[in-house]
């Protein structure tokens, strides 16, 4: 073949075109096929790999679950033990205060008028403005001044005469709060220095004790000493003779080792403060004996120079046990 100027013009060979562009697009899909083998391989490595740290994550948040709520419960536990401690920690504060503030209060009433609240002769007491007997008065047990306090009679310890009068001379001397024996059948009566009927509301002859719910104060002499003594009070009587009438639940031991602890020297059997029944006034201490635990005191063993001790480890839940505490005057 020639072009215009007579020359020879070369012929190029090469594939049709439609092939060439076939050869292109296979190459090309087999890279691309390639890749998408290589990216769903990669994917599955990947997908492997998360659902492996997923996993470890959810272990760990799980142990880390645990872990808070052990500590929940860890804090829960110690809280309520905690609460409870301070509640009974408020418990004896309480019981402390009071028993100094009315041994003050007995101290002032003496100091100031020469006599002990409820021991204070008639004379004196009307000449002060404080309520007196008029019949009984000066004669024992009714505002005699031999400095006892006595329920009617030489070391009765009843609720008659200077056992009740003494609460109604505090309050009169505003020197303890609240006011006593002047209402209802808690009106102490002048003639006899007995209350006017039976009563059911302690609260209106005596102090309640801080110490445990329905715990009272009553003051009485034994053998020549006055003391204090907290009892679970449930009601006083007029008749058929004057009575102090008991609830069965006084004193828990680890209440009354507490408060004994705090004022005197922890012992049940020795001191100014010490374990008492709560059958009566100035009853011996119920004590613990082999095979139960129930008990206010139980014997000292391995305590060389002790006899008793308080039964903390008895089965005396919450407040209340069965201990009643005497506490001398001083």
């Amino acid at each position: 073949m020639q072009d215009l100027r007579g020359k020879a013009t070369p012929i190029l060979t090469s594939r049709p075109l439609p092939e060439r562009r076939a050869a292109h697009y296979d190459a090309a899909s087999r890279q691309t096929v390639d890749r998408k083998v290589h990216s769903i391989d990669s994917s599955e490595d990947h997908t492997e790999s998360e659902l492996q740290s997923v996993t470890r994550r959810l272990a760990e948040a799980q142990l880390i679950q645990i872990a808070v709520v052990s500590c929940i419960i860890g804090l829960a536990v110690g809280g309520l033990l905690s609460i409870t401690d301070l509640l009974k920690a408020a418990r004896v504060r309480a019981a402390a205060a009071q028993i100094d503030a009315i041994t003050s209060a007995v101290n002032t009433f003496r100091l100031k008028y020469n006599a002990l609240p409820g021991d204070i002769p008639p004379s004196l007491a009307s000449a002060y403005g404080f309520f007196s007997e008029t019949k009984l008065g000066g004669t024992q047990g009714h505002q005699d001044g031999n400095g006892l306090i006595e329920g009617g009679a030489g070391d009765a310890t009843v609720p008659a005469g200077e056992t009740l009068l003494i609460w109604r001379h505090l309050s009169d001397a505003y020197l303890l709060p609240g006011s006593f024996g002047r209402q209802g059948n808690a009106r102490i009566i002048e003639t006899s220095g007995h209350i006017a009927g039976n009563c059911s509301d302690a609260d209106a002859l005596l102090p309640d004790a801080r110490i445990a719910p329905s715990q009272y104060i009553i003051a009485y002499a034994s053998h020549g000493t006055n003391y204090f003594q907290l009892l679970p009070v449930a009601e006083v009587q007029a008749t058929p003779f004057p009575s102090y009438q008991y609830g069965s639940q006084g004193i828990a031991p680890a209440l009354a080792l507490a408060l004994d602890s705090k004022l005197d020297d922890g012992v049940p059997d020795t001191g100014l403060i010490q374990a008492r029944g709560l059958a009566g006034v100035n009853e011996e201490p119920s004590q613990a004996i082999s095979g139960t635990r129930r008990g206010c005191v139980v014997a000292a063993e391995g305590q060389p120079g002790r006899q008793l001790m308080y039964n903390v480890q008895g089965d005396n839940p919450g407040n209340a046990g069965p201990c009643s505490l005497r506490i001398r005057m001083h």
